[in-house]
């Protein structure tokens, strides 16, 4: 069993990758695109294909369309890596100086005073490397859950690591606006690109210290029982995908990243825009849904025990369409406008809390069970097809506010905003659905049959939550 120590170290490898992945997300469109009342100026050229995709939709569709390429690759290497080291470890520690370098370079065009085409260009091939070295040491290190917790309620344990870190580090890039107004005041800065681009490689260099941190200090061949993988590459996807329990999963969780991923990336456009308020007080409305998910992450093992993952899950996206719906009227209800967001954000708080966890947790069982039924462990497979749907849902995401944003962007003229609440009250209603279908009694009776096989010496306890459904 991994020690305490160790489990602290794997889990501040999820430190890095949300400190990196929220960056990206909230302040990608914002960037590049921003309102018309911030002080910035667009970097990308406003230029449309068939009349309304953005050339920034353009470049996040290129860069997922290449992850939909390298996330199986990728996988498949590390299910049938025969490296002495591990099948993990070394690739992560191979991805961790250059996921650093393309994620600054992203924010580092080549023209900060205009928009231009050699920053179109310059996006792309920053964007492309950030996620083929990101993808190289996520993979890998999402892999190492299910070989590293050999029952349910050990990588229930772990994945509750991975949640609190996670929040972490939504807190940190929660807090990044604040930290570029600090800075752009102590280095006296007076552009406020310049001020955000410092605070970006901070940032990125300190997420880069959390990567590093697992892939130098478990040691794999010890803690990990597992064999390399065999199955050709397309015969692996498929097999992956006919997985019964996984199918339903796979639908619910990408339709819940799609919907967060605009919560993420939009949050910005909803406090300047439709509350009217200062850029910073999207740290405090990002702030309040994090401690409000921290707060509650304390009782959820409690809650898995008695209501099991799926009534969870589906109560998780319940809450946020409502949230959402509440995003399209921001700003006309008869209540203060501060207090309207703290409303809204405090309604995030349970469905934060219950996915940054479970869904992790959940993926790790079934790619666990598929391994011991076939004889193939293709974890990095099951975590590759996760990690891309993931990738695409946060990128729908992004495209879909980058394209309804020109339908209204600015206060006074915020239609395009406000649509994008809708959308994701959409998207957690199809999560919702499709995850109704997902056979948890039986798939945890299943669990139970292969712990009590492959480790009759660990308690489990997916029998006793079965028993209770």
């Amino acid at each position: 069993m991994l020690p305490f120590r160790l489990k602290v170290a794997y889990a501040t490898g999820m430190l890095g990758w949300s400190l990196m992945t929220g960056i990206y997300m909230v302040m990608l469109n914002y960037y590049y695109d921003p309102p018309a009342n911030q002080g910035l100026i667009p970097l990308i050229p406003d230029e449309r294909v068939f009349g309304f995709v953005t050339l920034l939709a353009l470049v996040m569709a290129a860069g997922r369309l290449f992850d939909a390429i390298t996330d199986p690759l990728i996988a498949q290497y590390s299910d049938r890596s025969q490296n002495p080291k591990g099948r993990r470890i070394p690739l992560m520690r191979w991805a961790v100086v250059p996921t650093i370098f393309f994620c600054c370079m992203m924010y580092l065009p080549m023209n900060d005073d205009r928009a231009s085409i050699g920053n179109v260009i310059g996006l792309v091939v920053s964007q492309f490397g950030f996620f083929l070295f990101m993808t190289l040491y996520n993979i890998p290190y999402n892999a190492l859950l299910p070989e590293l917790g050999h029952t349910s309620r050990e990588k229930l344990k772990l994945a509750t690591y991975q949640g609190v870190a996670l929040m972490f580090g939504l807190i940190l890039a929660a807090a990044f606006l604040q930290l570029s107004e600090y800075l752009a005041e102590a280095l006296h800065v007076v552009k406020k690109i310049k001020a955000y681009q410092y605070s970006i490689c901070f940032y990125t260099l300190i997420a880069g210290i959390c990567l590093a941190i697992p892939a130098w200090s478990i040691d794999e061949k010890r803690y990990c029982i597992s064999k390399p993988a065999t199955t050709p590459i397309f015969s692996a996807i498929r097999q992956t995908l006919k997985n019964r329990h996984f199918k339903f999963f796979l639908v619910a969780d990408f339709s819940y990243n799609t919907a967060m991923a605009i919560v993420y990336s939009s949050l910005l456009y909803y406090v300047t825009v439709l509350l009217l308020q200062p850029d910073s007080f999207g740290t405090m409305l990002m702030g309040l849904m994090i401690v409000g998910a921290l707060s509650f992450l304390g009782l959820l093992p409690f809650f898995v025990r008695r209501f099991g993952q799926k009534k969870l899950i589906n109560f998780s996206f319940l809450m946020l369409g409502l949230a959402l719906l509440g995003v399209f009227n921001l700003g006309r209800f008869p209540l203060d406008l501060r207090v309207q967001g703290y409303l809204v954000s405090a309604m995030t708080c349970i469905p934060l809390a219950i996915m940054s966890i479970l869904p992790s947790a959940l993926l790790a069982d079934i790619s666990d069970l598929d391994g011991k039924q076939t004889g193939e462990q293709k974890e990095g497979l099951f975590f590759a097809v996760r990690n891309l749907s993931q990738k695409l849902g946060q990128t729908m995401g992004m495209i879909v506010i980058a394209i309804l944003i020109q339908f209204g962007k600015d206060p006074g003229d915020d239609l395009g905003v406000r649509l994008t609440g809708l959308v994701g009250v959409v998207l957690c209603s199809i999560a919702a659905i499709t995850f109704a279908f997902f056979r948890e009694k039986r798939f945890l009776l299943e669990v139970a049959e292969m712990e009590k096989t492959y480790y009759p010496e660990e308690y489990s306890e997916a029998a006793e939550i079965a028993d209770r459904l």
